[in-house]
């Protein structure tokens, strides 16, 4: 997992064990990165042992983080990532909409309601040129 944003961590747990297939857990890991202006972004379910940064490190757009794991309310490996109002790990009160730029979309599934072009489970973001 890279880092999506330019910014400084403020907040890392990385010692809870990942979860047997099909099941879920309570705890999960993750990395909470401070990219100015009271956002924040959140990543989780990664692997234990995987984070190689700490809290009060810099970091820059495309810098390996972490590898993605099976913790917390997961039951199969994946990246859960908001921007948020808060350091708060994944309890933040307020998350706010996402943009991804210069990157391919490929939908996992239907989608009852019309393409508001918003993700949705199962949907596969690449960044263009990888």
């Amino acid at each position: 997992m890279l880092a999506p944003a330019d910014g400084k961590i403020v907040r890392v747990a990385d010692h809870y064990a990942d979860n047997p297939a099909g099941t879920n857990g309570d705890r999960a890991n993750h990395v909470v990165v401070d990219i100015g202006g009271g956002r924040y972004v959140l990543m989780a379910h990664l692997k234990q042992g995987s984070v190689t940064v700490q809290v009060g490190d810099a970091v820059r757009s495309g810098q390996p983080l972490a590898a993605v794991g099976n913790n917390g309310h997961s039951n199969e490996p994946h990246l859960h990532l908001q921007v948020q109002d808060s350091p708060a790990g994944i309890n933040a009160d307020r998350t706010y909409p996402m943009v991804f730029r210069d990157a391919h979309i490929t939908r996992g599934g239907a989608w009852p309601w019309g393409d508001s072009r918003e993700l949705r489970t199962g949907d596969l973001v690449r960044g263009l040129g990888r």
